[in-house]
């Protein structure tokens, strides 16, 4: 974690009235906290402290973890953060010290719902999507590449970064919400004076960290599957971004105070959360006036995921991209740019591909003054 994305955090615990908001703070009394040999700036292990109500929040392999209900999160996680941080020279003894005293441990019934997207198969999927060209992995006969060949060179980032950039201030800090392994921060990063990427995944977090800012490891490789345990060790190039950050947080409870940001997006996150318009809402409040929402989604709606009355649209003859701009317009925003149907390619192995059709959008968050005169004509 960065040291001055201090200066942004804010407590997550819950309260009467809401979450605590309290500033966060290096505790070095309580943990000696590890900086990177290569970077001071750059702390790889230690505890974050609210300075309000004293809630500490642990910081991994430089992966800061901010989530209400810390503790369960941790507990539900345990393993997948051991595993993944073991070959990154592991847990420091204070640290481990520290989660045996709150009594976090490995809870084989929850170990593997805390694989779905920080497993090894799972984010070498991620990876390939957000930072490979599939064309290029392909056997020239592969039905795959007609479809690629249609598609490619304009993905689905650089499809509705195209349709952002008009709308993006250049000095301005963004968030990207649910970055899962990081291209859509990446790709900010390229555009705004600094991006911070969130997401409840550990291992997709730590893969964009090591990725973008070569912390704790640079991250150089990724397995292409072909089929069962067939792969292939394929190069990741991705450049060093440094004017970025990625830690571990809810996209219900971001760990930020209200109108940070100026530009807030998300991609293929709403339809995978329990609360879809608690989504859209939380990004609106910690946007500010003027500042600009980003969002694609393909809509694939589960159940399972989250009750139907929480989806946006979908459902009963409503039409999710009607309702996504419905949504929108009560919430306060003006769409600036907007494009359906905008092709997403998910390839598992040579005989399984998921092919989505997403919804772009850009819009742009109206200042009261401006919105009070749009609703009285």
């Amino acid at each position: 974690m960065k040291t001055k994305t201090l200066e942004l955090l804010r407590c997550v615990k819950g309260t009467d009235n809401g979450s605590c908001s309290g500033m966060l703070q290096v505790n070095n009394i309580a943990m000696p906290a590890v900086y990177a040999t290569s970077d001071s700036n750059e702390l790889l292990e230690g505890l974050l402290q609210c300075q309000k109500c004293h809630t500490q929040y642990p910081v991994l392999a430089g992966v800061a973890i901010i989530v209400p209900q810390l503790l369960t999160h941790l507990r539900d996680n345990y393993a997948t953060i051991l595993q993944l941080t073991m070959d990154l020279g592991g847990i420091g003894a204070p640290m481990r010290a520290w989660m045996s005293e709150k009594k976090i441990y490995w809870d084989r019934a929850k170990s593997s719902e805390s694989q779905r997207y920080s497993g090894a198969a799972r984010l070498n999927v991620y990876l390939g999507a957000h930072y490979d060209d599939l064309s290029a992995c392909l056997p020239p006969e592969h039905p795959l590449n007609k479809i690629l060949q249609a598609i490619y060179p304009q993905d689905l980032y650089m499809s509705l970064m195209d349709m952002a950039a008009p709308h993006l201030l250049t000095d301005g800090i963004a968030l990207d919400v649910g970055c899962n392994v990081g291209r859509l921060t990446l790709e900010l990063s390229r555009r705004c004076r600094f991006v911070y990427g969130v997401d409840l995944a550990f291992g997709a977090v730590l893969a964009a960290r090591r990725l973008l800012l070569g912390q704790p490891e640079p991250l150089k490789t990724y397995e292409f599957v072909h089929n069962g345990l067939n792969m292939e060790t394929r190069p990741l190039e991705v450049e060093s971004r440094q004017n970025a950050d990625l830690l571990v947080a809810s996209a219900l409870a971001l760990p930020f105070e209200s109108g940070a940001f100026d530009m807030v997006g998300s991609s293929n996150l709403i339809d995978v959360t329990p609360d879809p318009r608690g989504v859209i809402q939380a990004k609106e409040k910690i946007l500010r006036a003027g500042g600009v929402l980003l969002t694609t989604d393909p809509y694939w709606w589960n159940i399972d995921d989250a009750p139907l009355e929480r989806w946006v649209g979908g459902y009963g003859g409503v039409e999710s991209a009607q309702a996504m701009r419905e949504l929108l317009a009560e919430l306060g925003f003006e769409i600036v740019a907007e494009e359906d149907m905008v092709p997403w390619i998910l390839r598992y192995h040579d005989r399984q591909v998921s092919l989505h059709f997403n919804h772009n959008l850009v819009a742009r968050k109206l200042n009261n003054l401006v919105q009070r005169q749009i609703d009285h004509g």
